[in-house]
């Protein structure tokens, strides 16, 4: 399965997404903090 990582995030930092999954045509963040409220459940790819 392809994963998608955010760039430039800072090595020692605390990065709440650690990547992303695509799963069919939805893109969803993974390793999200428990306690976070994520806006975004997942991306979509659209042609």
């Amino acid at each position: 399965m392809s994963k998608i990582y955010p760039t430039n995030s800072h090595p020692e930092g605390n990065p709440s997404i650690s990547w992303f999954e695509i799963r069919g045509n939805k893109i969803y963040p993974t390793n999200s903090h428990p306690e976070g409220n994520p806006s975004i459940p997942w991306y979509e790819i659209r042609d």
